[in-house]
């Protein structure tokens, strides 16, 4: 439906009531600009030429009107000139022809767009009824709802059928469960609870600088003393002193020889 018409016709005709008439009842929100010339006696022909290429030139409306009442041969000529023809044939808006009754023909009638029968006839075929235009629309939105609802069946059943197939079906499955070990790996570790203090003592006894002082300390200390009878009164071995422990164990046996001799020499007198 056009928002803009262009109506050509003489001002004071019955023609122009005709029109606004149709076009107020049928659908009052259109634009309507009417361009007055004379529609019969000299230069009516040159006028309406004029208002072609005004409208054309423009670019202001949609559609153009070319409507004038019913009248004689010669009344009507004004719409059987060359250069009339030629204009409404070189315009490149829609022209609607609406000259005379319905016995009426002229050239301008066979070189328009459309040939309405009556002004009345082109004001009702250029505009719609609201009543048409509501039902158009409802017809469309009808028609919109129903291919997008046949779009839709169509890719869920693709879908389905896609779903079905061994690709899908192995996507679906549960992936298998890792190995033990690569669990424990994967679990998160403790963290451990031991605080710096006991983790440089550790560090601290297992290196091997306290490992050699801890050796000679214990190879230096003396070792205890066997079980002996009461009379053993020798003196136990010192492990740091090794190489003399025969000088020493020799002298002592000496002493022990050398003292009850003593008194056995001076109780011989």
């Amino acid at each position: 439906m056009p928002n803009r018409i262009g109506l050509i016709t003489s001002p004071s005709g019955a023609a122009v009531r005709d029109v606004v008439r149709i076009l107020r009842r049928r659908f009052r929100n259109v634009h309507l600009t009417v361009y007055p010339v004379r529609v019969q006696g000299d230069g009516a022909s040159t006028e309406i030429v004029r208002a072609v290429q005004f409208f054309n030139r423009r670019r202001m409306v949609d559609v153009l009107i070319l409507a004038r009442g019913g009248g004689s041969l010669e009344d009507l000529w004004a719409f059987n000139e060359e250069e009339l023809a030629r204009a409404i044939f070189a315009s490149e808006i829609p022209v609607i022809s609406g000259v005379g009754h319905e016995t009426d023909f002229t050239i301008a009638d066979f070189v328009a767009d459309v040939r309405a029968s009556t002004p009345s006839a082109a004001a009702e075929l250029v505009v719609q009824t609201r009543r048409e235009f509501d039902k158009h629309i409802a017809d469309l939105q009808e028609t919109l709802a129903s291919l997008l609802r046949y779009r839709l069946l169509e890719l869920s059943r693709r879908v389905h059928e896609l779903s079905g197939r061994a690709a899908f079906a192995a996507a679906r499955s549960p992936p298998p469960a890792a190995p033990a070990r690569r669990r424990a790996h994967l679990a998160p570790r403790a963290r451990p609870t031991r605080n710096l203090a006991a983790i440089a003592q550790a560090l601290h006894h297992r290196a091997p600088a306290h490992r050699l002082v801890r050796f000679s300390y214990e190879d230096c200390r003396p070792a205890p003393a066997p079980r002996k009878r009461s009379a053993d009164l020798a003196p136990a071995p010192n492990a740091c002193s090794a190489p003399n422990a025969s000088a020493s164990t020799a002298s002592a046996s000496n002493s022990k020889n050398a003292a009850p001799s003593a008194p056995s020499n001076a109780a011989t007198p």
